[in-house]
C-alpha cells in the first residue's frame, strides 16, 4: 500500500506541475513584433517595432563601415568580409521579422582611419561594441522570439571575431 501511495503522490505533483506549466507558458508570447493575437495591432503600438529599427540602425551603421573600409584598405577584405555578410543576412532576417517596419533612424556615419591597422582596429571594436548592444537588445525584447534572434546575432558576431 504505501508504494501506491508514493505513486499516486509523485504522479499528482506530476500533473499538477504540468498543469501549472502549461498555464504559465500559455501567458507567453512568442509573436513576432507586427503580429498581434488580438488582431488590434493598429490601434497598440508595439515596442518591439522600435526595437527592431534601433538594431536594423546600429547593423547598417556598422555595415556600412565594413563596406567603405574595405574600399579604402583592400588587404582588410578577407577579414572583414565575412562580417559584411553577416550583416547582410542579419538585416534580411531583421526586415522578414516585422510586418511594418518602423523607419530606422539614419546612422551617423563612423569614420574609417587613414591607415590599415587602425581601420581595423576601428572596426572590430564597433564590432565587438554592436556584439554587447545586441545582447543588451535581447534582453529588452518583449517578444522572446524576437530576444533569440537578437541574441544568436551576438552570438555570430562574436564567432566571426574569435
Amino acid at each position: 500500500m504505501p508504494e501506491d501511495l508514493t505513486r499516486r503522490a509523485l504522479l499528482g505533483r506530476t500533473l499538477g506541475g504540468v498543469v501549472v506549466g502549461g498555464v504559465a507558458l500559455a501567458g507567453c508570447s512568442v509573436d513576432l513584433p507586427g503580429s498581434s493575437s488580438t488582431g488590434d495591432s493598429a490601434a497598440e503600438a508595439d515596442p518591439d517595432e522600435a526595437l527592431v529599427a534601433e538594431v536594423t540602425a546600429r547593423i547598417e551603421q556598422a555595415e556600412s563601415l565594413l563596406r567603405r573600409t574595405t574600399e579604402k584598405h583592400r588587404e582588410l577584405t578577407a577579414r572583414l568580409q565575412p562580417l559584411i555578410d553577416l550583416h547582410a543576412t542579419h538585416l534580411q532576417r531583421l526586415r522578414r521579422s516585422s510586418a511594418s517596419p518602423a523607419p530606422s533612424p539614419t546612422p551617423t556615419p563612423l569614420t574609417v582611419a587613414p591607415r590599415p591597422a587602425a581601420a581595423r582596429a576601428t572596426a572590430l571594436a564597433t564590432e565587438a561594441q554592436l556584439h554587447t548592444d545586441l545582447a543588451g537588445f535581447a534582453q529588452r525584447a518583449r517578444s522572446g522570439l524576437l530576444a533569440r534572434l537578437f541574441a544568436s546575432m551576438s552570438a555570430a558576431i562574436s564567432q566571426e571575431l574569435a
